[in-house]
């Protein structure tokens, strides 16, 4: 489970062996990050933490062949920045994802208010509630 607020999770699995993880990222740049720096740190950091995280999936599961993402991603209403930063780490992971030969199936973008994500890998089933 992951409280989703200003923030993308993608729900990796295989199809067939069935295990899985969630990774959490925040889109937001690090505070008293210059606004030319924020593109290169975000993404270099969310490039480790999906070589790091395809890398265990694969260890945990050297069988699997069918590997598939959910990707979801909750944004305020108000922030253009934050939803231009969103657009920028989105587009980075598709690229990723279709280098590593992850399916992406499907993609949510939510506006408004915080959200609660449940994922359990088998099957890929994927629950979005809001929260409150």
């Amino acid at each position: 489970m992951a409280r989703l607020d200003a923030t993308l999770a993608l729900c990796f699995y295989d199809a067939v062996e069935e295990p899985g993880a969630l990774l959490h990222l925040k889109i937001s740049p690090p505070r008293n990050t210059p606004a030319s720096d924020v593109t290169d740190s975000v993404l270099t950091g969310d490039l480790m933490l999906l070589e790091q995280t395809m890398k265990a999936l694969r260890k945990i599961a050297p069988g699997a062949r069918y590997w598939q993402c959910k990707m979801v991603a909750q944004l305020p209403d108000d922030d253009e920045a934050l939803g231009e930063a969103a657009a920028t780490v989105t587009e980075f992971i598709r690229a990723y994802l279709s280098d590593s030969i992850v399916k992406l199936v499907d993609t949510q973008v939510r506006f408004g208010n915080a959200c609660e994500l449940n994922f359990r890998p088998a099957m890929g089933e994927l629950r979005v509630n809001p929260v409150g």
